[in-house]
């Protein structure tokens, strides 16, 4: 979600940015499991987990602080969120205070029984992680074999359950965009279009400069140009096709210039797009990981600001409303070095529109 502003409420927004004072806590990414049960090349959280979780009582306080800070969605994450017993009544917790709730999964642990307990929950939307409608470089790319299959069969229970609960959940899905998977993507929008998900997220890898044991990943200058003029036409013919929620420009996540294609071999993905805009993120939303620090964003190395605060020692308010996140918020608009390689172009492209929507074209 980017943040929600009403025609009232853009002068308040824009004194806020001004002023690097915050608008409202709309959005939270919870890490309520710091475990995971694949092995993903694509990431390193598995291996780097520190199994700390906050307890249910704990993210209940949490919810109702955020609450009166503005809250509107919880985002779920892990690890792998399922892993935890009480996600139902996380969602539920949510769902009574109205406040939606967006969860990303592997699915590889979902059964019958706990997709009707999350749609009952109220779960709003369940994201599945999926790298490919071959089960081989789905599982080779998630590291366990067998993922594919137990992932399709969750997919099959969610909807299963949405369908006997009646309920408006989203059923969406997460793509890591590598070397290995990026010619069948095509397919893998077929595969979507059969499970009635309309929201395929395309997410290209990122890989930081210490990261060498993942370069392999990323696409080169030649396959950059194979998916512009052959994967790209098909899959904006297949998403217009299905009414997928999916922009073009989401699409066209390289870029077109040699300039652009040079940037996204190193994985500076929304360098392109933040040339005249900069994240709004630090105005209305952060993250909590799961022994209670909080960040305004998982991508930035800098200690000062990661984590910049924690729910086990501070009032969320505090930390909301603190010197340290006004002095984050006055760093975005000079960009850190990180936010070349974020990969949501999605919210780049968002940001880019609000920075006209507030200042003009000029």
């Amino acid at each position: 979600m980017v943040v929600r502003i009403s025609t009232d409420e853009i002068e308040i927004f824009k004194k806020c940015v001004e002023l690097n004072e915050p608008f409202s806590l709309q959005e939270i990414k919870m890490h309520v499991a710091e475990r995971c049960n694949l092995r993903c090349r694509m990431c390193r959280d598995w291996s780097n987990h520190s199994g700390a979780e906050l307890s249910f009582e704990e993210i209940k306080d949490i919810i109702d602080q955020a609450k009166k800070l503005g809250l509107l969605v919880l985002k779920i994450f892990g690890g792998e969120p399922t892993l935890r017993k009480d996600l139902p009544e996380i969602v539920c917790c949510c769902h009574d205070k109205g406040i939606a709730t967006k969860m990303t999964t592997n699915g590889t642990l979902i059964n019958r029984k706990l997709a009707y307990d999350l749609v009952k929950s109220g779960l709003s939307e369940i994201v599945f992680s999926v790298d490919s409608f071959s089960s081989d470089i789905h599982d080779k790319l998630r590291g366990v074999p067998g993922s594919w299959k137990k992932t399709d069969d969750a997919i099959n229970f969610v909807t299963e359950a949405k369908k006997s609960c009646r309920s408006n959940l989203r059923i969406s899905a997460n793509t890591v965009v590598t070397r290995c998977n990026y010619e069948s993507l095509p397919l893998l929008f077929r595969y979507f279009a059969s499970k009635s998900i309309k929201r395929p997220i395309l997410i290209p890898v990122i890989v930081d400069p210490d990261e060498t044991e993942k370069s392999e990943l990323l696409l080169r200058r030649n396959d950059i140009l194979t998916y512009n003029h052959k994967i790209l036409p098909q899959l904006t013919e297949i998403a217009l096709e299905e009414s997928f929620d999916i922009k073009e420009e989401e699409l066209q996540m390289y870029g077109t210039t040699d300039e652009e294609i040079e940037s996204s071999t190193k994985s500076h993905y929304s360098a392109r797009i933040l040339v005249n805009a900069y994240c709004f993120k630090p105005w209305y939303d952060l993250s909590i990981r799961g022994n209670g620090d909080v960040s305004p964003c998982n991508m930035i190395k800098e200690k000062r600001y990661n984590p910049i605060g924690n729910v086990k020692n501070e009032n969320l308010e505090q930390i909301w409303f603190s010197d340290r996140y006004r002095e984050f918020r006055m760093m975005c608009k000079r960009k850190f070095e990180q936010c070349k390689r974020c990969c949501y172009s999605r919210s780049a492209i968002c940001y880019s529109n609000l920075m006209k929507r507030l200042y003009g074209d000029g």
